[in-house]
């Protein structure tokens, strides 16, 4: 995927560098450059969203989720799939308040998902003392 960004952004480059002779040309290299550029980053954009979170992330999620978990006396799970990702759900009294990281505004509410209801009372942790 990123060679096809390099080698488009190579010859929307040779392009603009040919059509400086002419004034209108130039306009015209310059919208064709832009477009390109902004295809570019486009396409690193959507790539960039859809990694996978690093360490540090993770254990950030991890921390608010286990500080939620002891500031509402409820209980944590860890590597809740919710939305077609891993997530950390904190529990209060069997129903899910949390996730992080959090749900998008589309995934609706969390106490909604289908994948949360009747859990396996198991999985979920009681957060560590401090």
């Amino acid at each position: 995927m990123l060679a096809v960004i390099a080698q488009a952004a190579a010859k929307g480059a040779n392009f603009a560098q040919k059509a400086v002779a002419s004034p209108a040309v130039r306009n015209g290299a310059a919208l064709v450059a832009t477009t390109v550029v902004g295809f570019a980053t486009d396409i690193a954009g959507h790539s960039f969203k859809n990694r996978k979170p690093s360490g540090k992330s993770r254990r950030a999620n991890r921390k608010l989720a286990i500080h939620l978990a002891r500031q509402k006396g409820g209980l944590y799970s860890e590597n809740t799939v919710v939305a077609g990702e891993a997530r950390f759900v904190v529990w209060v009294d069997k129903v899910p308040l949390a996730a992080f990281p959090s749900l998008s505004e589309s995934d609706g509410p969390l106490e909604e998902r289908p994948e949360l209801h009747d859990i396996n009372q198991s999985l979920l942790l009681r957060p560590p003392s401090k």
